[in-house]
C-alpha cells in the first residue's frame, strides 16, 4: 500500500457538533469519526469511514477509466466487538439484497414495498432456514391477501406434484477475463456450477484492501476488480461530489434511519426467534441465525447512518487520499464461497500477478450434500401453492436416496423420495393453506438434512 505524501500525511481527524431536537434544549453533542479515499481507478474500494465508536463501513463497486464511481456494490460493515465482517450486496437498485454474516449465517431481503419486507435467514451450511415478511412500519407480518374465512386443513385431498431432474455433467471453457483488472473465478461442485453464491477474494498482502467482495456474473462465474498501477488522478474533487452522490442513492429510495427506528431491530429478531423457535427447537443451527440477527440488521441502519449527518461529498474531498501501487513481489489469493444454503468452503492459496489477472478454476469437490432449498412464489399468500426445490450435489454414482416432505400446522403432509446419481434438482407441488398456517419443508438424504419454514 502506498499512501500519496503530497495530499495528505496522516488521517484527518473531523469533528462535527449537532444539534439535538429537545425542545428548547439547545445540548450540542460532539461526532467524530476519520474518512480515507480511494481514487485508484482499478481499485473497487470506494470509501472508508470509521465512526467514534469504532464501527467501519467500507463502500465498494464499479467505476470508470478515470476512476470516478459508478455503483455501490458491496458494503462492508465491521463491528468493534465483532471479529468477522457483516458484507452486504447491493442490488441492481443499490439496495441490499443479500448480507453474510461472520459465523456464516446468510440474510437475504426481498422489498416487497415501501416499508414491507421479506426477511430469509439461511443457517451456516443451509440446516436451518427461516423466512419472515415484515413491515417495518408496523412492526409486523403483513396482511396477506385471499379468501381466509375457511378454517382447519382446506388442503384434505388436494394432490402435490413431484418432480426431479439430473443435471448433465459438462466441461465449460473459463471466460476471458472481462477487462485487464478482474479476477474471475469458475466455481464448481462435483462438476455443476455453483449459482447465486457469495465469494469473497482474499489477497496477501494487501492491494489497497485485502478483501474484495466478488460479484456474480453468471452460470458460476464470479468477478472482482484488484488494483494496478496507474497515475494520480486529476479529478478527485469530481470523484468526491460522485461518491457522495451515488452513497446517497444507496439510501435516498427507502429511508433506512427512519424505517429502522428505535426498537425496530429488536422487534424483527423477535420475530425471528419466535419463528425459529416453533420451527427448530433445541437446534444449534437456529440459534446461530439468532447469534447474527441484530448486528446484521443494525448493519443496513449503518450504512445510511453517517450520510444523515453530514454532506458526504464535501469530506472526502478533505479526507485522506489512498491511491495503491502494487509492489513487485509474490502475491497470493484465495476465496471463500459460502451462502445459498451451501456449506461454506475456503480454497487453497494461489499465486497470480496484480498486473495480469485471469481466470481461476475453484473447484468444490467433495461429499454429498444438500443445497438451496427454496420456494416459488417466495412468500405465498393463504391458500396459494407452491413449489418447493432443494439441489443435490455429489451423490453416490450407485445411487443416493433423497426425500422432500412437507408438514403443515392443519394436519397437511405428503412427500417425495428419489434416487439421484448425479447432481440435481428435486421438487414438491404444494397446494396453499389457510391464513396463519405454517409449512415445514425437509429434505433429507444420506444423514444430510435442511429445512425451509413458510407462513401463509
Amino acid at each position: 500500500m502506498k499512501t500519496i505524501p503530497k495530499f495528505f500525511a496522516a488521517i484527518l481527524l473531523l469533528l462535527f457538533v449537532t444539534g439535538c431536537a429537545k425542545k428548547a434544549d439547545n445540548t450540542q453533542s460532539s461526532y467524530e469519526f476519520s474518512i480515507d479515499a480511494y481514487t485508484n481507478p482499478t481499485d473497487q474500494t470506494q470509501l472508508h469511514i470509521t465512526f467514534e465508536d469504532g464501527r467501519q463501513i467500507t463502500y465498494s463497486g464499479t467505476k470508470d477509466a478515470s476512476g470516478m464511481p459508478v455503483k455501490v456494490q458491496n458494503v462492508v460493515v465491521n463491528y468493534p466487538d465483532d471479529p468477522g465482517d457483516y458484507i452486504i450486496q447491493m442490488d441492481d437498485n443499490m439496495m441490499p439484497k443479500s448480507q453474510m454474516t461472520p459465523n456464516g449465517t446468510e440474510f437475504e431481503y426481498q422489498w416487497l414495498g415501501d416499508s414491507v419486507l421479506r426477511i430469509h435467514a439461511i443457517s451456516p451450511g443451509g440446516e436451518v432456514q427461516i423466512t419472515i415478511p415484515v413491515n417495518l412500519k408496523t412492526l409486523g407480518t403483513f396482511a396477506k391477501t385471499g379468501n381466509t374465512e375457511k378454517s382447519g386443513n382446506v388442503r384434505e385431498g388436494v394432490p402435490s406434484k413431484p418432480s426431479f431432474r439430473e443435471y448433465m455433467p459438462y466441461e465449460s471453457k473459463p471466460l476471458k477475463p472481462v477487462d485487464d483488472n478482474r479476477m474471475i473465478f469458475h466455481v464448481r461442485k462435483c462438476g455443476t456450477d455453483v449459482i447465486g453464491a457469495n465469494v469473497i477474494l482474499h489477497v496477501d498482502p494487501a492491494l489497497g484492501g485485502s478483501t474484495f467482495p466478488c460479484t456474480d456474473i453468471g452460470n458460476g462465474f464470479y468477478s472482482a476488480g484488484i488494483p494496478k498501477r496507474g497515475q494520480t488522478p486529476s479529478n478527485y474533487e469530481q470523484e468526491c461530489d460522485k461518491i457522495g452522490n451515488i452513497v446517497n442513492e444507496v439510501c435516498s429510495n427507502y429511508d433506512m434511519l427512519s424505517l429502522l427506528g428505535s426498537g425496530v431491530t429488536g422487534a424483527i429478531c423477535t420475530l425471528m426467534s419466535d419463528e425459529i423457535a416453533k420451527a427448530f427447537p433445541g437446534s444449534a443451527s437456529g440459534d446461530k441465525i439468532k447469534a447474527m440477527c441484530s448486528n446484521a440488521v443494525g448493519a443496513l441502519k449503518t450504512i445510511c447512518e453517517f450520510n444523515k449527518k453530514t454532506n458526504l461529498g464535501d469530506l472526502c474531498k478533505l479526507a485522506h487520499l489512498l491511491y495503491f501501487e502494487p509492489k513487485q513481489q509474490q502475491y497470493q489469493f484465495w476465496v471463500d464461497v459460502a451462502g445459498n444454503g451451501i456449506a461454506p468452503y475456503t480454497s487453497g492459496k494461489g499465486s497470480f500477478d496484480p498486473d495480469n489477472p485471469q481466470t481461476y478454476m475453484v473447484d468444490m469437490s467433495g461429499s454429498f450434500d444438500l443445497s438451496s432449498l427454496y420456494s416459488n412464489p417466495a412468500d405465498p399468500a393463504p391458500l396459494q401453492g407452491y413449489t418447493a426445490y432443494a439441489d443435490v450435489t455429489c451423490p453416490d454414482p450407485g445411487g443416493t436416496p433423497v426425500t422432500i416432505s412437507v408438514v403443515g400446522t392443519d394436519g397437511y403432509s405428503n412427500s417425495f423420495t428419489q434416487s439421484f446419481t448425479a447432481n440435481g434438482q428435486i421438487s414438491l407441488y404444494v397446494p396453499g393453506g389457510g391464513a396463519s398456517v405454517s409449512d415445514h419443508i425437509t429434505v433429507t438424504g444420506s444423514g444430510k438434512t435442511i429445512t425451509l419454514t413458510i407462513v401463509f
